[in-house]
């Protein structure tokens, strides 16, 4: 008796085991199920509005923002550090290839020793330059006279070329960085951010392979093959699953809850996107083209 009693014990747990192990895969499965009717969602709005809108751009060809001002990406430090430091002018170490600061006064210093004036830091952390700093910088040697810095002083301020590391381009693994950035608010970076990763899950899905530009794109390793998709397509998920929880957290919500609000957004874009852009965002990976679109998404 005993015996049987021990043996009905044991089937009596593998069974409820197996039961438990069904419905953590049911559960699971959920999961999936949620974020694939969002990612089609997403994929039928973006095809619908008007068709040069930033949302099919990146299930398209997300390449297009490699060099362009992606939404909701971070200001990178070197970004804050130039906004840190209005009025005073970058320089290139002409021995080193060193990038430092220093005051007005110290400019044509710096200049007598060859080193290269990038230009002045505006104060929205801009570097611009004048006409005599361009022409400083293409010739070292050159001294500055008084005329000159006369001339200088009268110049109109222009737009100078940035160094590609003080410049927010591309995609921007923004896992690490801090939440909320220019007009928009900790829910607003990661409503867009959950879009855009199931923009890009969109995209890494409908190809039989995974191009070494949008490896190059994540900013992941480039060498492409059958488990570095997959590897891809799991941490795309993982992103997804990542904002929806910071939202959960910060909303209070359950996940369900989470889920059912982007739909709506969703349906909102659908509906307003029209309205607010007639012709389209033809001009879509300029910086003032995504702080106007990020401002009316928050408006929205």
């Amino acid at each position: 008796n005993c015996s049987a009693d021990s043996h009905l014990r044991r089937k009596d747990r593998r069974q409820r085991d197996a039961e438990n192990e069904s419905a953590e895969q049911q559960a699971k499965m959920l999961v999936v199920m949620q974020r694939i009717r969002l990612t089609w969602h997403l994929f039928g709005v973006a095809f619908s509005i008007m068709n040069s809108n930033p949302l099919r751009t990146l299930i398209e060809n997300p390449m297009v923002y490699h060099n362009g001002y992606l939404l909701s990406m971070p200001e990178p430090s070197d970004a804050q550090l130039l906004k840190a430091s209005v009025g005073q002018y970058l320089f290139i170490n002409k021995s080193t290839r060193q990038k430092y600061f220093v005051q007005s006064h110290q400019m044509r210093i710096e200049i007598m020793r060859g080193n290269q004036c990038v230009g002045k830091i505006n104060q929205n952390g801009d570097i611009i330059q004048t006409a005599v700093e361009r022409e400083t910088s293409r010739d070292d040697s050159n001294d500055i006279s008084h005329d000159e810095t006369i001339a200088e002083q009268q110049s109109p301020m222009v737009q100078a070329v940035i160094p590609r590391e003080y410049r927010t381009l591309g995609y921007i693994d923004a896992r690490s960085q801090s939440d909320g950035c220019r007009s928009l608010s900790e829910i607003g970076v990661y409503i867009l951010r959950c879009l855009i990763e199931c923009c890009l899950w969109l995209h890494q899905s409908q190809s039989t392979d995974t191009s070494v530009q949008f490896v190059q794109f994540l900013g992941v390793s480039p060498k492409v093959n059958a488990n570095k998709k997959m590897s891809i397509s799991k941490d795309i998920q993982t992103k997804i699953a990542t904002y929806i929880a910071k939202l959960e957290k910060c909303l209070a919500r359950s996940r369900e809850d989470i889920v059912y609000i982007l739909h709506a957004i969703l349906h909102r874009l659908y509906l307003e996107y029209n309205t607010e852009y007639p012709a389209g965002d033809h001009q879509r990976t300029d910086a003032e083209t995504r702080r106007k679109f990020e401002s009316f998404f928050m408006a929205e």
